[in-house]
This record gives structure tokens, sequence and C-alpha cells, in this order.
């Protein structure tokens, strides 16, 4: 399903912003109230200070859950479907994906090794792994696996997906380029690694400034 073709919002703010429960935009209706929550709506806004340089930031929204990170320099947004968002490149060589697994409750979910590897092979078919990875998300330890695949029964892809359990529900993060191409995408999708932070829960976002990811 299509929420939006691409919403790409622009502003000047101030760094050390706590955003408010309520959405940014609430022009989505639905008598199904689990779709209403969970569908992600996002917006770009252009953050510094004196003496900093900008930097671009990329706002989620999925009901009262909310994440925030910068965005890598010559990537793009777009909102895909209802709990997904993708950033890429002009020609498309690189590809970084945001998508939120599941509500969040009470505490921080746990991940488990099988479990989150056998997720990994059901959206990759036939994907062969080729190292797995425990980076930190959030604060949190993930699970990460790289693999390569090959798309449309004939293009060779290799990707790294990294499972976060997050305060505000479970995301699966991942970058996907040409097997060439793929060292060249990781400076990226670690940057998104390194400055996504997720609402407490109850949807209370503290984000960091600027100056103290420079």
């Amino acid at each position: 399903m299509q929420v939006s073709s691409k919403i790409l919002f622009l502003a000047a703010i101030m760094p050390g912003l706590n955003l408010p429960a309520e959405p940014l935009h609430d022009n989505a209706t639905s008598t199904n109230l689990m779709v209403q929550a969970m569908m992600v709506k996002a917006e770009i806004r252009r953050e510094g200070g004196p003496g900093l340089m900008l930097a671009d930031r990329a706002y989620l929204v999925a009901g009262t859950n909310r994440f925030a990170f910068l965005v890598p320099p010559e990537l793009r947004l777009q909102v895909v479907d209802q709990r997904r968002v993708q950033l890429f490149t002009a020609d498309y060589s690189r590809l970084l994906t945001v998508k939120v697994l599941d509500r969040p409750s009470p505490g921080t979910p746990q991940l488990d090794v099988n479990l989150s590897r056998e997720h990994v092979l059901k959206e990759y078919p036939g994907a062969k792994i080729l190292s797995q990875s425990a980076p930190t998300v959030c604060g949190q330890e993930g699970l990460g696996f790289e693999f390569e695949w090959i798309a449309d029964g004939k293009l060779a892809r290799r990707s790294r997906v990294v499972l976060a359990g997050t305060s505000a529900g479970m995301l699966e993060l991942s970058v996907t380029s040409s097997p060439e191409q793929f060292e060249s995408a990781l400076p990226g999708f670690n940057t998104l690694l390194m400055t996504l932070v997720a609402s407490e829960f109850g949807g209370k976002l503290k984000v960091i400034p600027i100056s103290g990811l420079l």
C-alpha cells in the first residue's frame, strides 16, 4: 500500500527539541485502528546552530511511536508503505530501509538469534548469510546479519539487516547495494545506526543536538 509518493519537508529548528506525542500531520483516516496506529509518517528537518554545519534529520511517527536519525548525505527519503521508509541515492545504487515491525510494550523487546535469523531468511528467500554481528542501536544490543541474495531472480545484491529492540517497538534496519559497492554504502548505514533515537513508551522523543553528534 502506497501511503504517499514522497514526504519531504524542510524546516530550520533549534537543536535539542523534545517532540510531543501528537502526530506530525493527521491527514490519514481509517476505521482500522491498528492500521492507523502503525501508519508511518515522515519528514526531514534541517538542523544546525551558530558555528555548526547544517544537517538533515528524519523524524518518523507510527501512532505514538517516534524515531529520529540523521540522514546521510546524498540520500533521499520516501514513505514506501504503512510501516516502512527508504533512503536511496539518485541512481538507486544504495538503499537504506527503516521498518517498524511491532507496537511497543513496556521494557525493551528481547531478541532471539534463531528467530531473528529465520525472519531474515523468510524476507530474503535463498539468501546466503555471510556473517552475524551485534551492533548497538538506541543503547541496546541488536542483531545484524550480512548476506548475499539474488533480487528479481537475476540481480546480485549484498545486504546487512539489523534487528533492534527499542522502547518504541522493534525495528528492522537494512542497507542494500551491489556486492561491489557494498563497502561504500556502509558509512551511511552506520550513520543511521549511530544517530537513531526512539521515543520512550508513551511517545516522548528526546533528540540529541547536532553539537553532541559532531
